[in-house]
């Protein structure tokens, strides 16, 4: 049985509909529609919610992308004859706006309902992590059907749940448990003063938008409210990150180990995968794997590597995925962290390495 590919040509499956549709604007704009009005509209407004799905749908039929993604480029299309036509009507374009783009309307309300339901369902079954975060990239890139994507929007989200939902409400998510049980909580935060570091940044970042804003002020108004608004939201990032650190600590649990610093980056690992952990030159290894040492592929937990040292190297059997601010993901066998008890951490790791022998 031959299997689907994932991803259509990107190129037909984008371009062909925009041809047509830059066409028809160009057509509307040109002398000739001045001869035929009538006849042209009802052309243009079957080409722009007819044709351009069509040739889309034609593009995507041999693939994995959802049929019902057609409706999207019917909607726009449907939408830019408005536009271009809403001078100009005449009964067909009536007709689709009355009757046709509310059904249309509708059927997308409920595909993204459904999305959204069953995405939740899937989230719901992550008892392995409680993490809002992890939901929320779990749920988004389910209803978005773009993992990139999701990532990206989870991860603007999750500035704004670690900005301002209170910390008493967050923890519910660290003593949750992972796998049925109580977590080994690990913190990252309380031996390196890196929250303290952190804060000053910010206090320097708010009087340095000031400054910036008022300097700029002086050539362009305009431009000094945006460059301060870039600044705000910049500001506040961080300050979600400082608030992210303390809820979303180190966990050790039965199955899987979870690294994470705040909003900076974390990373789900099967206990199976880990190979040898390194502390201040000692070496705890499990029964199963040799020592080796990675040294491409290397990650560092830290949001600023300059100022976050690091005193755990973990080496993972296989390359994995760590997920860094922004939606971005880097790939890695040799994670860098920091913990503020190493020892009971490594211990906590090696006891579950024995427990699960692969």
């Amino acid at each position: 049985m031959t299997s689907l590919p994932n991803r259509p040509n990107r190129t037909l499956a984008i371009g062909l509909p925009l041809l047509v549709m830059l066409a028809c604007s160009i057509l509307v704009f040109s002398p000739v529609f001045a001869w035929r009005p009538d006849a042209l509209s009802t052309g243009i407004t079957l080409d722009l919610t007819l044709t351009a799905p069509i040739l889309y749908f034609l593009v995507i039929r041999g693939t994995r992308v959802p049929k019902m993604t057609v409706i999207r480029v019917f909607i726009v299309g449907l939408l830019l004859a408005g536009l271009l036509l809403h001078d100009k009507p005449h009964f067909l374009l009536g007709l689709l706006k009355t009757w046709v783009a509310p059904v249309a309307e509708g059927l997308v309300i409920f595909l993204l309902a459904r999305k959204f339901y069953r995405a939740r369902q899937t989230a719901a079954n992550l008892d392995e992590d409680m993490d809002f975060l992890v939901r929320c990239r779990t749920i988004l890139s389910e209803v978005t059907g773009n993992e990139k994507a999701g990532h990206v929007i989870a991860s603007e989200m999750a500035v704004l749940y670690y900005a301002f939902i209170p910390l008493r409400k967050r923890r519910r998510e660290i003593v949750a448990g992972i796998g049925g049980q109580a977590p080994h909580i690990f913190t990252s935060y309380k031996t390196n003063g890196i929250l303290l570091v952190l804060g000053v940044f910010l206090c320097c970042f708010f009087v340095e938008t000031a400054g910036v804003h008022f300097l700029v002020g002086m050539w362009s108004k305009k431009g000094a409210w945006i460059l301060t608004a870039l600044g705000a939201y910049t500001a506040l990032q961080l300050y979600a990150h400082m608030r992210a650190i303390p809820s979303r600590p180190v966990l050790v649990g039965d199955r899987s180990l979870h690294l994470r610093n705040g909003l900076a980056s974390d990373i789900s690992i099967p206990i199976e995968y880990i190979e040898a952990i390194f502390f201040e030159g000692k070496t705890w290894k499990s029964s199963r794997g040799a020592e080796r040492t990675a040294k491409s592929l290397t990650v560092n937990l830290a949001l600023i590597k300059g100022l976050e040292n690091h005193n755990i190297r973990l080496q993972l059997k296989q390359p994995l995925l760590v997920n860094r601010a922004f939606g971005i993901r880097q790939e890695a066998i040799t994670i860098l962290f920091f913990v503020d008890k190493p020892k009971e951490f490594l211990e906590a790791v090696n006891a579950k390495l024995i427990q699960n022998p692969g």
